[in-house]
C-alpha cells in the first residue's frame, strides 16, 4: 500500500506533458492517473516492476492505449523490453487504430519500431 501512495504522490508531482507528435489527447489531464501508463510513459521500469501485480499489463486507458503504447511513443526501449518480456501484447490498437510500433515510428524511434514489429510477428 505504501508503494501505491508514493506512486500517486509522484504522479501528481510529475504529471505527463504529452507526446511531441501524437494527437493533443495526450495533454488531457485525465490521462495522468493510470499508474502503469504513467510509469511506462516516464520509463520508470522499477516502478512498473513494483505495481505490475496490482494492474493487468494490457489495461487500456480511455483512448485504448496500453502501457506499451505509452513507452513506445516516448522511445523508452528498456521499458518496452520489460513490458514485452512480461507479456504485453504488441499488436493491440488504440481507438485511433494505432499500434505501439506505429507510435514509435511516428515519434522518431525507428529501432524501437523494428523491435515491436518483430514481436508482433511472433
Amino acid at each position: 500500500m505504501f508503494k501505491l501512495l508514493v506512486l500517486f504522490t509522484l504522479m501528481v508531482a510529475y504529471p505527463l506533458n504529452g507526446f511531441t507528435k501524437y494527437p493533443s489527447q495526450w495533454v488531457e489531464p485525465e490521462i495522468l492517473y493510470y499508474p502503469l501508463h504513467w510509469a511506462a510513459f516516464r520509463g520508470l521500469s522499477h516502478v512498473l516492476s513494483s505495481i505490475l501485480g496490482t494492474y493487468p499489463i494490457n489495461t487500456p486507458d480511455q483512448f485504448g492505449r496500453t502501457p506499451l503504447h505509452c513507452a513506445a511513443a516516448q522511445g523508452k526501449t528498456k521499458t518496452v523490453e520489460q513490458l514485452l518480456a512480461l507479456g504485453a501484447i504488441a499488436n493491440l490498437r488504440d481507438i485511433n487504430n494505432m499500434l505501439p510500433e506505429e507510435l514509435a515510428r511516428m515519434n522518431g524511434h525507428q529501432n524501437l519500431s523494428y523491435l515491436l514489429r518483430a514481436y508482433r510477428h511472433l
